[in-house]
């Protein structure tokens, strides 16, 4: 994940060795050996998931491609797009991450669940089976990514199972799921 940057450029491996220094963990090494379900834990993917990126725009830069004007990120990207921008440094952003995907695996870890990306149906939709097979369980939608594509969140793993069964496509995210509902209130970041 992410280690062909340092392998291409000098200046995105010395950023990974800085990584691992301030994250007081070898990134590239568990880049390199850690299984799929732990590079899903959100401690461990949210800041590597920033090295990469910020990796990615140190790779551009060494091939003589300039800063982008405009830069946007959301929620975890807008780490890496402020880096981007030249309005935070690598360091700062980094911190703030790990420090972030600390409190998110937390929230994670006392709830456990998981997150679906569900295909074909509008927001309204979504909120109506949602409400219809939640029951009483943590059901609820996250996020409204963009037309015919929504995001619900629940506590059992069978989230894409209940939108399937409705004939209705739906994936997992691959990651453990603390987001911005009703999982994490009361937990203070």
């Amino acid at each position: 994940m992410g280690l062909d940057f340092s392998e291409f450029d000098g200046a995105a491996a010395e950023l990974y060795q800085w990584a691992s220094a301030c994250l007081g963990w070898d990134l590239a090494e568990t880049l390199r050996t850690a299984s799929p379900d732990e590079l899903r834990q959100t401690y461990i993917a949210q800041p590597a998931i920033f090295c990469v990126s910020v990796a990615a725009l140190r790779a551009l830069e060494a091939a003589g491609v300039p800063r982008p004007a405009f830069v946007a990120g959301h929620s975890l990207g807008e780490f890496s797009a402020l880096v981007a921008a030249g309005a935070l440094s690598f360091e700062a952003g980094l911190l703030l991450v790990a420090r972030r995907a600390e409190a998110m695996q937390r929230a994670a870890d006392a709830r456990p669940g998981s997150m679906s990306s569900v295909l074909g149906l509008s927001a309204e939709g979504v909120e109506m089976a949602v409400e219809a097979t939640a029951q009483d369980q943590v059901l609820a939608v996250a996020n409204d990514s963009a037309p015919a594509a929504t995001r619900a969140e629940n506590s059992p793993r069978e989230c894409p199972a209940t939108y399937a069964g409705r004939g209705t496509p739906a994936a997992s995210s691959a990651r453990s799921a603390a987001t911005e509902t009703q999982k994490i209130a009361g937990w203070a970041m």
